[in-house]
């Protein structure tokens, strides 16, 4: 991680950055939710929120009308081993509702304290304009997220996601190789898609 996003996040993680700052975090993946076209004032999902922080950009980038966390959170411990900075899980959930104190009141972010199958199957079907998938990558847990997400997301909407690695040393390529068996059974077309900012959008084709 470089020096300056390191202390950005030290910064962000103790509330010491300037929301104006932890809009514009991110420049690679604002690129991208620019390129795919999201229409505003949409229902989406950030599946994986870990600390919060991209979901100031979807929010200013995206403009939802409503916007669903998701995240197990302290769920599954008390700390992310493998997190840079500060590992806390519950101190991450404090700072999300610290920071989206007004979406949280006017119900346009809803938070979900839950892991994302169960929180999925409990929301309606088609309910989805969009979301973007942040978990686990493996395999047979992307699998399993695909199929729910075919349900829950509209037959027009968007499933984007992070981590795209077409490597297959990579350690995140049962993600990859989820997807491309996803899209193939259920017929999606692929609208974005990079190895070198690891960004990745699919979508039902108009033929379904």
């Amino acid at each position: 991680m470089k020096l300056s996003h390191l202390i950005a996040d030290i910064l962000s993680e103790n509330r010491l950055l300037p929301p104006s700052m932890m809009k514009r975090r991110g420049a690679t993946r604002i690129k991208f939710l620019r390129a795919v076209g999201i229409a505003p004032n949409g229902i989406g999902a950030e599946i994986g929120v870990q600390k919060g922080f991209f979901s100031h950009i979807i929010l200013e980038e995206l403009r939802p009308a409503r916007l669903h966390l998701i995240d197990p959170w302290y769920l599954i411990g008390e700390k992310w081993t493998w997190a840079t900075t500060n590992q806390s899980t519950s101190k991450a959930v404090q700072n999300i509702i610290y920071w989206f104190q007004k979406e949280l009141t006017s119900k346009r972010i809803v938070l979900h304290i839950g892991f994302d199958e169960e929180v999925l199957a409990e929301l309606p079907d088609h309910y989805f304009d969009w979301v973007y998938l942040d978990t686990s990558h493996t395999y047979e847990h992307t699998k399993r997220e695909l199929e729910l997400l075919h349900r829950k997301v509209k037959p027009n909407g968007i499933i984007l996601g992070d981590d795209w690695f077409s490597d297959p040393d990579h350690m995140f390529y049962g993600q990859y190789r989820a997807t491309q068996e996803f899209i193939k059974e259920k017929n999606y077309a692929v609208i974005y898609s990079s190895d070198d900012d690891h960004q990745w959008a699919i979508r039902l084709t108009q033929s379904n």
